[in-house]
């Protein structure tokens, strides 16, 4: 049979853990997504976007624009982001996003001609 401090020191580690794992686990990722257009309005298809800075230590996530050019990125905890929009074409160009817990955020991205 258990004694009682037995039990009380599974309580006092058991329950932490799994409230913990409990919030991890429903946690879902936010969404950012977006259409990358030049200044006359028309898609950039093959941009590369990536995450430049995050709450968080990020890899390097990046993606490629479609025909479209539309994008989806997925952040995976809430905060501030910073992401990188890069083609050999047009004028690379940062963007500060916001976003919370399970948002989904659409965003436009304008780029400027680089002249050649």
């Amino acid at each position: 049979m258990e004694s009682v401090d037995q039990i009380i020191l599974l309580e006092i580690i058991a329950i932490p853990f799994f409230s913990v794992w409990n919030d991890y686990m429903t946690q879902t990722a936010s969404i950012i997504s977006g259409v990358v257009k030049d200044n006359t309005g028309n898609a950039i298809s093959g941009a590369r976007v990536s995450f430049i800075t995050g709450p968080v230590p990020l890899p390097d996530i990046a993606t490629l624009t479609d025909m479209n050019g539309t994008f989806v990125l997925s952040a995976p905890v809430p905060g501030d982001y910073i992401i990188e929009v890069v083609t050999e074409q047009f004028i690379p160009k940062k963007v500060k996003i916001a976003i919370e817990s399970n948002q989904q955020k659409h965003i436009e991205i304008n780029l400027s001609s680089q002249g050649r």
